[in-house]
């Protein structure tokens, strides 16, 4: 399907659920597969982070066989047309954006690559490191990106369900 400069988009601040016909054009942040809870070895889903030409951020959902696709086109930095995709809330343990809301893919949803030279690119939400050990009132939920050199670390460790390794960086203050 070709789109013309004088296509309307929505912005992600204007989402809200109660429709599932938004297009909007979104830069494709974060990829990432999460294996199903009953099988570790299982595709469960397909998790995206993309952002809009105002900079706001959003989580997306899809279920594998909805991945299968977009699989072929979807890289992380490229730009998409995204349309038909239900707005709900983001109810996840641990968000990888503040926004409270996420979209999530049904069979109708499209997703096609768009070439647009000038959309913006934040790729980025860098958090200071000083605002992560001041500040008290932080969303420990969020997942923040940080920028630094590790000066120390610990071998990793096996806890009940993940697996983790304690990390010291530093930033260039």
């Amino acid at each position: 399907m070709a789109y013309s400069s004088e296509t309307l988009f929505s912005v992600l601040n204007d989402l809200h659920s109660g429709s599932n016909a938004w297009a909007i054009k979104a830069r494709l942040v974060r990829l990432y597969k999460q294996p199903s809870f009953a099988n570790k070895n299982e595709l469960g889903s397909v998790e995206m982070v993309i952002h809009d030409q105002e900079g706001v951020r959003i989580h997306v959902t899809m279920r594998p066989y909805i991945y299968e696709k977009f699989k072929k086109f979807l890289f992380e930095g490229d730009v998409y047309i995204i349309k038909n995709f239900f707005v709900i809330e983001n109810r996840n343990t641990w968000r990888t954006t503040n926004n409270m809301q996420k979209l999530a893919f049904y069979r109708a949803s499209h997703m096609s690559p768009y070439e647009d030279a000038a959309f913006p690119r934040h790729m980025y939400n860098i958090t200071p490191l000083d605002q992560l050990q001041h500040d008290q009132d932080i969303d420990v939920t969020l997942l923040r990106d940080v920028m630094g050199r590790v000066v120390s670390y610990q071998k990793p460790f096996e806890g009940l369900k993940s697996r983790r390794m304690d990390f010291r960086i530093q930033d260039a203050e």
